[in-house]
């Protein structure tokens, strides 16, 4: 007997070791970590949502591999951690779902990715918390907020109700003598004190005086309001526009664009009239020349304010009709509005028509080199691709209009770095899935949401 049992033992382990194995193969969970990547699939997870309107995550193959049970989920970073939130409080989370340092706080935002430290709020006090959940700050504060200051390790911190200025180890840089956030920029800062807006710098020595309700700074002037009205100082808080404006904007630091009552105008920095406060909106077209509406009609005025042109307000479609685009449709300009059947771009060198509903793409040599039916084209070329959409398909193009694949879908988001994208499919577009860029479907649509490409945005 004792001999028989023996004599079975290695039949056991010969069978048992490739059952072992098959199990492992299949019911394994996969780890996800951080291979260097960036894009949409962050330490190979995304986050997705469901048709409850939850949020989770999944792997390049569609699977869900965190639940659908928060109400915001944010991209993992390289330290394999994200930020999510169950609408009243924020979670640190691990790839795997695991939660650090739970129901220690409220608020939580990325401070530095490269640290792996993170910024936490609304808890029992304000603290930098590193990716293991271990909180570096030994004092207590109310609040902590960064990106004050161009140089790092800057935080406004607020103090028994009083905002003042640390670094990452806790020296006091701004006394805790003031009402509001600090935040700016560079070596200007701005706050409240006494009700009352002023800048200070990194040393605490006061720019601008706390006399003005709202303080706006830019470049080379300060936008200064006080009692409802505003105007303009220069950096040395002289006052060269007086502050008896309903609003100010200044322009190329050359004009100030100016609010009277419901009326604007345009002024020279040192507060001469260009252009009365007389109109009922003032806009600077894309050709450089400024538009005013009054009285039913529109007044053109050259870049020296010489009026050059005037027509009825219901004519201005015939005579803008030929105005330049706008700078962000970027590699697609020389758009013709001569026809609305017609429209024609300068793609990458390559002359692109598209007209009734038919699309022709030449060379420099007049040379047909793509032709096909299209009812909408994109050629942004913002990720190396061009767009070719015509009735629920899309033709993926390289830039210099050589097929790379078609897929069945009305939208085709962004290739990321990691070489993927998302689309949608659907009676109303509702359901998303991801592609890579060599064409193949890593997992049909059956989200309603991944990342940031549904319609509120994760």
């Amino acid at each position: 007997m004792e001999k028989s049992f023996r004599a079975l033992v290695p039949l056991v382990i010969w069978t048992a070791f490739p059952l072992l194995i098959l199990h492992t193969m299949l019911y394994a969970k996969p780890t996800y970590c951080y291979d260097g990547r960036e894009g949409l699939f962050v330490c190979g997870l995304t986050p997705v949502e469901n048709s409850f309107y939850n949020w989770g995550y999944a792997d390049e193959h569609g699977r869900k591999v965190i639940p659908c049970k928060y109400r915001v989920a944010n991209p993992f970073d390289k330290n394999e951690r994200a930020i999510v939130s169950d609408g009243e409080r924020d979670y640190l989370i691990t790839t795997s779902g695991r939660i650090i340092a739970k129901n220690s706080y409220k608020r939580v935002t990325e401070y530095d990715e490269e640290k792996g430290l993170y910024l936490i709020n609304g808890g029992r006090c304000a603290n930098i918390m590193d990716k293991n959940g271990k909180c570096l700050l030994k004092g207590k504060y109310d609040r902590l907020s960064d990106s004050i200051l161009d140089a790092d390790d800057y935080f406004s911190a607020c103090k028994d109700g009083k905002y003042g200025v640390i670094d990452i180890d806790e020296n006091v840089i701004v006394p805790f003598d003031y009402d509001e956030r600090i935040f700016g920029y560079c070596d200007s800062l701005s706050t409240f004190k006494y009700g009352k807006e002023g800048v200070i710098n990194i040393n605490n020595e006061v720019l601008v005086p706390f006399v003005y309700d709202t303080i706006m700074s830019d470049d080379s002037f300060y936008d200064v309001g006080e009692n409802g009205k505003y105007g303009v100082a220069d950096k040395d808080m002289n006052i060269i526009i007086p502050v008896v404006y309903e609003s100010v904007e200044v322009e190329d630091d050359k004009f100030v664009r100016v609010r009277q009552g419901q009326c604007y105008g345009i002024l020279d920095m040192n507060g001469n009239e260009l252009l009365s406060p007389i109109f009922l909106s003032l806009s600077k077209r894309t050709d450089g020349c400024w538009a005013g509406e009054r009285g039913g009609k529109v007044f053109v005025f050259d870049e020296n304010f010489e009026e050059i042109e005037e027509y009825f307000y219901e004519d201005r479609e015939a005579h803008e009709s030929d105005l330049p685009p706008l700078d962000y449709v970027t590699d697609t300009s020389s758009y013709d509005h001569s026809s609305p059947d017609i429209e024609e771009y300068d793609v990458n060198g390559f002359y692109a028509k598209l007209e009734n509903e038919w699309l022709t793409v030449t060379d420099s040599d007049n040379e047909v080199v793509y032709e096909a039916p299209c009812t909408d084209l994109d050629a942004a070329l913002f990720d190396g691709y061009i767009r070719v959409y015509h009735h629920g398909k899309c033709t993926v193009l390289d830039k210099n209009f050589r097929k790379v694949f078609t897929i069945k879908t009305d939208y085709l988001s962004t290739f990321e770095d990691d070489g993927y994208a998302v689309f949608t499919r659907g009676k109303h577009l509702d359901k998303y899935g991801v592609v890579n860029s060599k064409g193949r479907i890593m997992f049909r649509p059956k989200y309603i949401g991944i990342e940031d490409y549904n319609d509120d945005g994760a």
